[in-house]
């Protein structure tokens, strides 16, 4: 698959690259623990630490993670971008993002009720696996080369690098629930894709609510016309006075 790096893809590629060096350097030189100072915990609510639901997507622990996860995202995501503009693009994959941290936010204050710790949340997995599911969504039968040599189609291509990405995440750093929070990001995807069609469907909030209502008002026409063909004037079974009385009425 040729990669044709696009603008949105960019800017995520060298954020990603920047922070890691950053992050390195830091560590090496001065001591300075980046990664522990934007990694998502639950001081999003002990110490208002709002910022970390956005910036956990920014962190890699090692040189490998961070060279797959920037492969995948010039693969998938420029395709995508490429049929949803930049804007679009990013607000699907900060959705994604940004909705796999706060399931983990969820899931890590149930766990610490339980006295279970939490390990922190970091990298862009949650994000890497919506563009997976948008991409095996709109790409779906497009046959791509596993490495290079064995054909496959795009929706199940997405699941093997699904896979692949989980694995990469199996180090000490994380407790076994913390690795699976970013399979979230599949879900959250698929969410916001559907709701989305909804959306355009009913053009619109406001067409959501004309929808709404002008379903629950056929609901009221079907069941008052029901009420009256079987009930008589002083609420007792009326029969008809021929066959055609009860001739079922066609709904349009």
């Amino acid at each position: 698959m040729p990669i044709r790096l696009t603008q949105a893809v960019k800017v995520l590629l060298w954020s990603y690259g920047l922070v890691f060096i950053c992050d390195w350097l830091g560590h090496l030189f001065l001591g300075v623990d980046l990664l522990g100072k934007g990694a998502l915990t639950l001081s999003v609510f002990s110490q208002g630490h709002v910022w970390r639901i956005f910036t956990y997507s920014f962190f890699h622990v090692d040189g490998i993670h961070l060279v797959f996860d920037l492969l995948i995202i010039a693969l998938i995501g420029s395709e995508l971008e490429s049929i949803w503009g930049v804007a679009q693009f990013f607000m699907y994959y900060w959705v994604c993002t940004m909705g796999t941290g706060f399931i983990y936010l969820i899931l890590a204050a149930w766990a610490g009720h339980w006295g279970v710790g939490s390990a922190p949340l970091f990298g862009p997995m949650g994000g890497i696996y919506g563009l997976l599911m948008a991409y095996g969504i709109f790409f779906g039968e497009r046959v791509l080369l596993f490495m290079m040599l064995f054909p496959m189609k795009a929706k199940h291509f997405v699941w093997v690098l699904a896979a692949i990405e989980f694995l990469t995440n199996l180090d000490g750093s994380h407790q076994n629930w913390v690795l699976w929070v970013p399979l979230s990001g599949l879900f959250v995807g698929f969410g916001y894709l559907w709701l989305r069609v909804q959306f355009l469907r009913s053009r619109g909030f406001f067409g959501w609510v004309k929808a709404f209502f002008s379903l629950r008002k056929k609901f009221s026409r079907r069941r008052s016309s029901h009420l009256k063909l079987i009930s008589g004037a002083d609420g007792e079974f009326e029969a008809p006075e021929s066959h055609s009385a009860i001739r079922p009425k066609t709904w349009h």
